[in-house]
């Protein structure tokens, strides 16, 4: 009797189905990333104060170009790192999910399952923890309170912020299980 999971063949998806997973996918990582480019930067220059340089008085050629334009000037360090945020978080939260939920998961050959779980469980408690500490430092920045130590609205403003990510990854997991 084995004790390795026994997944159903793969079956072919439909037209159909790839393009709501990837209409889905763009569409989450767009509305995302506007929320990550706006108040997660903002937490990470509060946080991070070096992450608040200017992109374009970066010493690394072709950044000083971006001077130029004025829209371009704006860009700092911290919308670079709040949009690697936004894939890791996205990334992460969906690969626990598929693990919590046990969904078909190739660990590769030679891999130790248990270790391979654990540290996604590990990896993916970190970045998520750390996107919601910087969501909350930023709410709390932008509140209009001067940055109030804590806030229960800035807490369940959180909590939703959590909850929406959750909800997102649990609806792209059940469109990648979908045949």
């Amino acid at each position: 009797m084995s004790t390795a999971r026994e997944y159903p063949p793969e079956q072919k998806r439909s037209a159909w189905d790839w393009f709501v997973l990837i209409l889905w996918k763009a569409l989450c990582l767009t509305v995302l990333g506007v929320v990550y480019w706006v108040v997660v930067s903002e937490g990470l220059r509060y946080l991070v104060a070096p992450l608040g340089q200017k992109l374009h008085k970066i010493p690394f050629p072709g950044f000083s170009y971006l001077q130029n334009e004025v829209s371009l000037r704006k860009l700092d360090l911290a919308h670079c790192f709040s949009v690697m945020l936004l894939f890791a978080t996205y990334y992460m939260a969906n690969e626990n999910l598929r693990i919590v939920l046990r969904t078909s998961h190739d660990f590769g050959s030679g891999s130790n399952a248990k270790v391979h779980v654990k540290f996604v469980q590990a990896l993916g408690l970190v970045i998520v923890g750390t996107d919601a500490v910087l969501f909350y430092l930023a709410m709390s920045q932008m509140s209009g309170w001067g940055g109030a130590r804590f806030s229960l609205t800035t807490l369940l403003a959180t909590v939703l912020w959590l909850g929406m990510l959750l909800f997102v990854s649990y609806i792209t997991v059940s469109l990648e299980r979908r045949k």
